[in-house]
């Protein structure tokens, strides 16, 4: 059949391409992370189509400033920069000089010699609109001085690296700057002073880093932090990133929490550290969503029969009973006893969130590694569907981003058929991180095909 004349084809259509790459670059799937990144560098230059703007490639790709220049300046929003040539610095300056006023977004590392470059615009107010700053860091060495600088709508500022100390001046200056601030992330040893933001700012993420060489301390100053900007708190996250994959081993303990009286969501990802345990209640009235890295059963929930060996009976209520929103990453019971390996814990784990009367959302990580996916349709047994839950979800990732559940179920498919079934009055059942046989995806999307509506939407990843 001969085509028309006059029709594109699907890979040269620019307005196909753009909606099929920007809802890759939206959906982030990493099989295509390096087609997306190429087409951020050229997307804008070519189509006129995306709004992201790459400056970590030119050298490969060979832009020229010309080509720069021919940019839609409406559509450019976002400048990320990580280089160290000087003939792309010479770019960078071209660009946020030319059309500074469109730019809301920009990735930079402060060691780069283009941090000078800058200081000198924001001195100027040349960026205006600059929404959100991403900082890094890579090298020990002191970064030069600078006054005040114009960040005035400046919402987002992320900060990131293990040597923060040598910048810790600048990057105090650059939150003093932010009159605005909504959002700070920090991830390195960095304990600002907020003051300045304390009435703006309703996001807070701070997390440590740790490994051999820069060793995790003076956990004290979290708290003088977290007092500041405690009263106008939406959400939090705290925790510690090992930089390597083998964990962190902190003898340092955090016990003393301030109030947080609009505190709406916190994440611990650091709960033997930071300890979730410790904390009143009372001093988070406003909390509905709650993740934790380990859930303790035990000294949470439970009183311990050491006659019978086994739990015989819950604290009344729960320690967060607004929450509506609950996600677990581990869990942990009396140690030396079978029941605390985590197969064993999921039963009384989904007993226990029939507790929390007012949850909605419950999502359980998974870390153990090559646990079949018979026992925790076992354990499912014990969760109570019926209880106002409207979304479960089954993740199975251990800390190294990889599967840790198998399917293995071969002709009892029925299991997982009859689960899903029991489970209609959720609105979604999602299993993630799952080594999935493909006869079983097969038979299950089958049976819904056949059930229409009447069940909750499932996903199976």
């Amino acid at each position: 059949m001969g085509a028309d004349a006059n029709s594109q084809s699907v890979f040269t259509n620019p307005i196909i391409l753009s909606n099929i790459f920007s809802y890759l670059d939206i959906h982030r799937v990493q099989t295509f992370r390096t087609v997306s990144s190429t087409w951020n560098t050229i997307g804008a230059a070519v189509l006129g189509t995306r709004k992201v703007f790459s400056m970590r490639r030119f050298s490969r790709n060979s832009a020229t400033a010309d080509e720069i220049q021919n940019v839609n300046p409406a559509l450019l929003k976002r400048i990320c920069f990580q280089s160290e040539f000087h003939t792309e610095i010479t770019l960078f300056k071209c660009v946020t000089t030319n059309i500074g006023r469109q730019i809301k977004e920009i990735h930079i590392c402060i060691n780069s010699p283009a941090w000078l470059a800058l200081i000198e615009i924001l001195s100027t107010n040349g960026l205006p609109n600059l929404g959100k700053l991403v900082l890094s860091t890579y090298s020990d060495l002191p970064a030069p001085a600078f006054g005040l600088v114009a960040l005035g709508n400046l919402e987002v500022l992320e900060i990131r690296g293990n040597n923060l100390e040598n910048a810790n001046n600048d990057l105090q200056t650059m939150i003093g700057s932010a009159a605005s601030l909504k959002t700070l992330k920090i991830h390195g040893p960095f304990f600002p002073d907020l003051q300045n933001c304390a009435k703006t700012l309703k996001t807070l993420e701070w997390f440590a880093l740790s490994d051999e060489q820069y060793s995790v301390d003076n956990l004290d100053q979290l708290h003088p932090l977290l007092t500041q900007v405690s009263p106008t708190l939406e959400k939090l996250c705290l925790g510690i990133c090992p930089v390597q994959f083998n964990g962190f081993s902190i003898q340092q303990s955090v016990t003393r929490f301030p109030p947080f009286p609009k505190l709406k969501s916190f994440k611990n990802m650091a709960s033997e550290v930071l300890k979730v345990g410790e904390y009143l209640p009372e001093n988070f009235p406003s909390l509905v969503s709650l993740s934790l890295d380990l859930f303790d059963l035990s000294r949470e929930h439970h009183s311990w029969d050491v006659h019978h060996d086994q739990p015989v009976k819950r604290r009344p209520g729960n320690p967060f009973p607004n929450v509506t929103h609950l996600t677990i990453m581990r869990m942990k019971v009396a140690s030396g006893l079978d029941y605390c390996r985590e197969p064993n814990c999921l039963p009384h784990l989904f007993e226990i969130c029939a507790t929390w009367k007012l949850l909605t959302h419950l999502d359980v990580v998974i870390g153990t590694q090559a646990l079949p996916l018979s026992k925790i349709l076992k354990a499912l047994k014990s969760l109570d569907t019926g209880s106002g839950l409207s979304e479960v979800r089954i993740v199975g990732v251990d800390n190294k981003l990889q599967k840790t559940v198998f399917d293995d179920l071969a002709s009892d498919v029925e299991k997982l058929i009859d689960f899903i079934t029991k489970c209609h009055a959720l609105k979604r059942l999602t299993f993630t991180g799952i080594w999935w046989k493909p006869e079983t995806v097969v038979r299950v999307m089958e049976f819904l095909a056949k059930r229409g509506s009447t069940l909750p939407v499932v996903i199976l990843e």
